[in-house]
């Protein structure tokens, strides 16, 4: 039996649609992945880093958000300078728009990537495990 190299992370998932969020939990569950948390905003998502938390191995990070968006929550994981758990997690940016110039923003702060709302199950599947290799 082939393992599967999703069940064994932990992925943050920081969306501020409840919708989207939810779809891409389930997704996330039907990929077999066993350990997700959601948050629906940048602010919570960083609250979640700094604690003594779950070690987190995956972030999909939705773009825009309000009160902190994608680029602002990316920056402080980036640059934490040891006030999180782990700067260098490998994050995956959520994004309606593929030349946008904040996704050419976000690869400049180190994304692993970019996944297209809405999201398919194939693409999320890729996405996380060349971000993870």
């Amino acid at each position: 039996m082939k393992e599967n190299p999703l069940e064994k992370i932990h992925i943050l998932v920081v969306e501020d649609e409840k919708f989207m969020r939810s779809l891409i939990c389930r997704l996330l569950y039907e990929l077999q992945t066993r350990k997700t948390t959601d948050v629906e905003n940048g602010e919570e998502g960083i609250k979640m880093l700094a604690a003594d938390a779950p070690h987190v191995d995956v972030i999909l990070l939705d773009i825009e958000m309000p009160e902190m968006d994608g680029l602002e929550f990316l920056q402080l994981v980036r640059h934490s300078e040891g006030t999180l758990q782990n700067p260098d997690v490998p994050v995956i940016m959520l994004t309606g728009h593929s030349e946008d110039e904040q996704v050419k923003r976000a690869m400049e702060l180190g994304i692993q990537g970019y996944l297209l709302k809405p999201v398919s199950k194939k693409a999320m599947l890729t996405r996380i495990i060349k971000a993870i290799k």
